[in-house]
């Protein structure tokens, strides 16, 4: 019995998940095409894992009611690479979308995400982990839309840049009046390995009614040196302590998780070093 159907055709990949199938096993992009379109129907839940980093890449992703998708990006931005990806993503009544991002760039990665939550109780989160070597530039703009009450979103990037690479964080939260007892977060921590990076945040804010819960924070800083001191008093030679301190930093991400996300999410959720 086929739980999901995959078609392609002129550059384009379409992947519609079965209403009510459960998906154990997840489904594997490893191919670069111009266009992805995903619909997960009502009641269905699926694991998707994007590995294709190409020159420009729009998503759609539509999670009907009752439905939960986890979509998980990873690889690599390569040294002179220009990667730009868009997505557009719709959740219904009583349904979740999970975006994470665990990447490495050393050249420029763009992605812009909109995401509306226009059924009760949708629930939406969006974690990146990024490694930014170099002279890499790494751009999120993430809109999060609540037009229904009840619903939930969050946006968490935690980067570290080294050399003279840049992160650029911006994002706009939009509750209309209707979605009341709605809540939604914007995070960013970036950790500057050098004395020439760049790391900026920008939350924007349009919010309508009273009862709501909207978060923002901005936290920039060099790696602790009472830590370094610590590892490194145990033996810990300054490279390798130096490595600890990041995989501890990103790993926060992990640790971040929604309880709603984490019963959906996989376990080959990875760091980038």
């Amino acid at each position: 019995m086929n739980f999901y159907a995959i078609n392609e055709q002129d550059n384009t990949l379409n992947i519609r998940v079965f209403e009510r199938k459960v998906l154990v096993d997840p489904i594997i992009i490893t191919k670069p095409y111009m266009s992805l379109h995903v619909v997960i129907e009502q009641g269905a839940c699926a694991h998707i894992i994007d590995r294709v980093y190409c020159s420009d890449q729009r998503i759609t992703i539509k999670v009907l009611s009752e439905a939960a998708l986890f979509y998980y990006m990873d690889g690599q931005v390569n040294n002179n690479t220009v990667c730009v990806k868009n997505l557009d993503a719709v959740i219904e009544t009583n349904s979740s979308l999970g975006i994470i991002s665990s990447l490495t760039c050393a050249g420029f990665f763009s992605f812009d995400c909109a995401v509306t939550l226009q059924g009760i109780k949708a629930q939406f989160f969006a974690g990146s982990a990024v490694l930014i070597l170099q002279q890499g530039n790494y751009r999120q703009h993430m809109v999060q839309k609540h037009v229904c009450q009840d619903t939930v979103s969050e946006s968490r990037l935690y980067g570290i840049v080294e050399m003279e690479g840049s992160l650029e964080h911006n994002g706009l939260i939009i509750i209309e009046p209707i979605a009341s007892q709605s809540s939604a977060q914007f995070i960013t921590k970036g950790l500057s390995l050098g004395p020439k990076v760049k790391v900026s945040a920008k939350p924007m804010l349009e919010i309508a009614p009273k009862s709501v819960f909207v978060k923002h924070g901005v936290a920039i800083g060099p790696l602790d040196k009472k830590q370094m001191l610590f590892l490194q008093a145990r033996g810990i030679m300054p490279n390798q302590a130096t490595l600890l301190l990041k995989r501890a930093f990103l790993a926060q991400i992990s640790s971040n998780l929604p309880l709603w996300l984490s019963k959906i999410a996989p376990t080959f959720f990875l760091i980038p070093i």
